[in-house]
This record gives C-alpha cells, structure tokens and sequence, in this order.
C-alpha cells in the first residue's frame, strides 16, 4: 500500500512537472501559425456550422479547445470569402480577422483553447503511465516512460497549441492500450473504450486512418477465444459503427454525411507539389523521404534515445517467449505512423511525429528491467535523468526550438532545419518585451508567422531583401524569425548575392559607419 502511494505520488509530481513547465512556455507564446486557422475554425463550426473551413483536418479537437470560447460570444466575421479566393488562402484571412478584431484580448482567447489542448497531452501522459506499468509489470516502468514524456521537448512545445498532433497521439494511444487490454479481460468495456478511441482518432486527424487495418486485425485475435464467430463479426461491426457514430458527431450530427470523405478529399487536393525542405544548410526542392527520422533523432533527448536503446537491449535478451504479451500493439502502429509521416508528410515538422515517440515512450518503459536490476542499472538511470534533466532546462522555456547535443544543442539549431521544428511565429511577446527593456526605439523587422507586431507593441519597420544583402548592413538594430532568415538565405542563393545570414542570434545591432579619415 505504501509502495503505491509513492508510486502515485511520483506519478504526479511527473504530471505537475509537465503542466508547468508547459505553462511556463505558454505564458511566452503570442500567437503560432496553425493556431490561427484552428482554433477560429473550432469557433465557426460551434456556432455557424461552417465545416468548409480548414476541412483537411477533423473538427474534434478544434471543437474541444473552441468550446471555451463560446460563453465570451466573440463576434464572428463574415464566412463568405472574396469572388475567386480559395477556402484554404480564406481561412487565414478569417482566422486574423477573427482574432485581432474582437474586443477581447488575443491572449485570453488563445489562453482558454490552450488550455484544452493543455489537458489532453496531461490526458496522454497518464495513458503513457498506466499502460506501461501493466505492459511490463512495474509501476518502476510507468515511472520510466513517464519521466521521458514529461521532459520530452517536441511534446512539451506542441502540448500547449491548439493543433491536432498531439490529439492523435492521445487517442491512437487510448484505442491500442484498451484493446490490449481487451486480450487480458476479455471486457466488453474494454472493447468499448478501445472502440471510442479508434473513433476519437479519426475524428482528430485523417492519418488515423492508416490505424483501422491493424486496429481491426488485433481486435478480431484479442477477442475471447471462446466467443462464436458470428459474435466476434458482431463485435467488429458494432467497433465500426461507434467510430462512424463518433466521427460524425464531430460533426455536430450534419446532414451531409459525406463531410469526413471531402475532407479526405480536400487534403490531397490542397496538398503541396513542392515543399522545400532546409537541412544542415542544404535546401532540397522535392520531399526527403528521410526528412522526419532526421528532424526527430535531433530534436529527441539522447539519454531519452539511450533509454529507447536499453528497452530494445531489454528486449531482445528476454526473448520473444518472455518479452510482455501483447507488444507488437505498441511497436505496429508506431512503425505503421512513421511510414505514413514519411512517405506523405511532405518536409513538415518533427510535430508530426508526436504519435510515434508516444508509443515509443510506452516501449521505453521495459528499460527497468535493466537499469533497476542492479545498483550499477540505478546510477546510469540517475546519470541518464540528470542528463535529461540538465538537458531540457537549458532549451527552457523554449522547447519549441530544442536541439540535443549531436548539433551543439539550441544554438545550432537554425542551421539544420526551419519550419515548426524551430520557429512557428511564436516569439513576438518576448520580442516585445525585449524591445522594451533595452529601450529600442524602433525595429527592422523580419517577421515569419502570423502575429501582427504593432498588436504587441512592437516598432518596426519591415527588413527588405536589399538590407540583408547590402555590406556592411545600414546602421541600426535588427530582429529576424528564423523561417524568415533561412527563407532569405534561400533567396540568396537563387539570385547568387552574397549572404548576410551567419548570426547566432535573432537580434543584432549594426552601429554606423566610421567617417572616413
């Protein structure tokens, strides 16, 4: 009993560490680049059922973290977009119109989605904990996989966004985990949580979708071996229709039945030919089918891909007779989601693969059985946390742009990779901030996202392409993005200049020329 109440005591003091520090980084953020098309969306769909915003992705977490909003009766701008303007270049300018416009502040309304998507990545951990402590059978090994998703940077930048990432990853993770549970219970409960997040998946994201065939396969081999087969048809049909019933509340029940497939539909239409990624200083004009697997052994902790290494060792020594029943329902749709990112995620961020390191996470956990077996196991344990530790309180609190030690950590950071692996616009209140404490007067900015700088505060005046390429710069003190930079250096080396683009930092200060002699 007392075991138990330690066990869950450290379990929420994990949680705790996780929620604040998620806050801690939260309370920095201004607004990021797909928060602006989501969270507006959400908003839309609760109170005009206007689905034929942002349909490439599902409508549930987008309703979850809208609902907030709801009792602040937001005004909403008009839902007809301009004679010859696309739904997709629409939503952006809705979403913009949307936020800046209100009487409210932007940070209360993004405060209150926040916190919703908050409360999911703590939902996930906790799912994390409790199957990883059934799976290997200590709570030592919950505690294990619960520590590296509480300092797992990609998850702690993206826990708090109004996005669907780690939505997915959530939900994928509760369908597997029950219906693993299924094959020890045999329940029927078990069979209808495992069912409802199947359906929560597929509401969240498209590439759930990837999901059902090995979904259905464990559930038809996980069901009690003595049930008649028309029973076990019968269970399959009955998991099949809670999702279908699940998806289409997502809806909010409408009448056109076919939204879920147009949204299918509407993803690859609005898919991107061309979607140049940047790594290590080389820009690539076709997908890099490698690109993922690249961004997350980066930005993954490398005492967090020790452990991972342990677990496998771990593993492979106890043997497919005693490694823990039921593992290939964390492996397969971890291997099946890395496949899909990479072959179809065209040059996006590590974010992307948020699912994937969830499940690893719970694989992580069988690491115990070797680092807890011996006192020598107990010191690389606590070497391997402190690392981590020490490791994500450096990047703190801006997990969004960590990088571990193989690339020098953060700093390096803006010369192997862009988009929302670094930099997703979210820094303009820090900016703020900045500019206000060293009393700048004015600033040349070079902004990539989708906050409005004078909204913040911010003096500036746009940065041109002339400046960056000019020698020495015009005096002056200068700020830019880091998508901004590297699509400025991109520029560059189309149009043969000669770049100004080799800083370590964001913001630099030119002073004026001497007066010659």
């Amino acid at each position: 009993m007392r075991r138990d109440r330690l066990t869950l005591a450290a379990a929420a003091a994990l949680l705790a560490l996780f929620a604040g520090l998620s806050a801690w980084e939260m309370s920095g953020d201004s607004l990021t680049a797909d928060e602006r098309v989501h969270l507006p969306a959400g908003y839309a769909y609760w109170t005009a059922r206007e689905f034929r915003l942002n349909p490439e992705h599902p409508p549930l977490v987008k309703l979850l973290c809208a609902a907030p909003l709801l009792p602040m009766r937001l005004v909403l701008p008009s839902l007809q977009p301009d004679p010859g303007k696309s739904w997709r270049s629409f939503q952006s300018w809705f979403g913009t119109r949307f936020l800046f416009s209100q009487r409210r502040n932007v940070g209360s309304i993004l405060l209150r989605g926040r916190v919703v998507a908050l409360l999911i990545g703590i939902a996930l951990l906790v799912l994390l904990f409790q199957w990883s402590r059934e799976l290997h059978g200590h709570a030592g090994a919950g505690l294990v996989t619960l520590l590296l998703a509480a300092l797992e940077p990609t998850l702690l930048a993206h826990g708090h966004y109004v996005t669907d990432d780690v939505g997915l990853a959530c939900f994928s993770v509760m369908a597997m985990f029950f219906l693993w549970r299924l094959g020890r219970t045999g329940r029927r409960r078990d069979l209808a949580l495992a069912s409802i997040g199947m359906g929560l998946a597929l509401a969240t994201k498209f590439s759930a979708t990837i999901l059902l065939p090995p979904f259905f396969y464990f559930l038809w081999r996980r069901l009690p071996g003595g049930d008649p087969r028309r029973v076990r048809i019968a269970a399959l049909l009955g998991a099949a229709l809670a999702m279908a019933a699940i998806v289409q509340a997502s809806y909010l029940f409408s009448p056109d039945l076919g939204l879920y497939f147009k949204g299918l539909a509407a993803l690859k239409a609005n898919r991107p030919e061309v979607n140049p990624a940047y790594i290590h200083g080389r820009f690539f004009k076709d997908m890099v089918v490698w690109y993922p697997l690249y961004a997350w052994l980066l930005k993954t902790p490398l005492p967090t891909l020790a452990v991972l290494g342990v677990a496998a060792f771990s593993a492979a020594r106890r043997g497919r007779r005693r490694a823990p029943e039921g593992l290939p329902l964390v492996l397969a749709p971890a291997a099946l989601l890395l496949l899909a990112v990479c072959l179809l995620a065209y040059n996006y961020g590590v974010r992307y693969l948020i699912p994937v390191t969830s499940f690893l996470l719970v694989f992580a956990g069988g690491a115990y059985h070797v680092l807890g077996a011996s006192w020598r196991g107990r010191l690389i344990a606590a070497a391997l946390g402190a690392w981590l530790a020490a490791s994500v309180a450096h990047a703190s609190p801006h997990y969004i742009g960590y990088f571990n030690e193989l690339v020098g950590g953060p700093a390096n950071g803006l010369y192997y990779l862009q988009d929302s692996n670094i930099d997703w616009g979210q820094d303009l209140k820090r900016l703020a901030r900045y500019q206000e404490e060293n009393r700048i007067p004015e600033l040349a900015l070079g902004y990539w996202g989708p906050g409005q700088p004078e909204y913040y505060g911010i003096r500036w005046r746009p940065w041109t392409f002339e400046e960056t390429v000019s020698d020495p710069p015009p005096p002056g003190v200068y700020a830019a993005s880091v998508n901004d930079l590297i699509a400025l250096k991109r520029r560059v080396a189309t149009e043969g200049a000669d770049p100004h683009l080799d800083w370590l930092i964001l913001v630099y200060r030119f002073p004026p020329r001497p007066a010659p002699p």
